[in-house]
């Protein structure tokens, strides 16, 4: 199964079940119930593709540091978790812009997004 929520979002998940989903990065996973297994997005580290693993208990979060594809997968007893996306104001993405092409003319400004 594959989503892509747009804004917040909260998701079940049954025992043993897996959900493929698109973040960007700054969006923060919070496990509300239950215990959720998440497998980060590709990167390559030396050479080689690697996929960061990280376990979230009931009430821990996670704020990804890179946009792209994760796998959610539920433990046990299943999970329920909360997507929020975070992304700046479009006045303050806009001036921040504006403030890097001052200080570094020619180059270009980009998101991670």
């Amino acid at each position: 199964m594959q989503a892509r929520p747009d804004r917040e979002a909260v998701i079940q998940i049954s025992a043993d079940e897996s959900l493929s989903v698109y973040l960007k990065a700054g969006t923060t996973i919070v496990s509300t119930a239950g215990q959720l297994h998440l497998t980060g997005t590709p990167q390559l580290l030396g050479g080689q593709v690697f996929r960061s693993q990280t376990r979230l208990a009931e009430g821990e979060a996670l704020q990804l540091e890179c946009s792209g594809w994760v796998t959610l997968t539920a433990a046990r007893g299943g999970s329920t978790l909360t997507i929020c996306h975070a992304e700046a104001p479009s006045q303050l993405r806009d001036l921040l812009h504006k403030a890097a092409s001052l200080f570094a003319p020619g180059r270009t400004a980009r998101t991670c997004a």
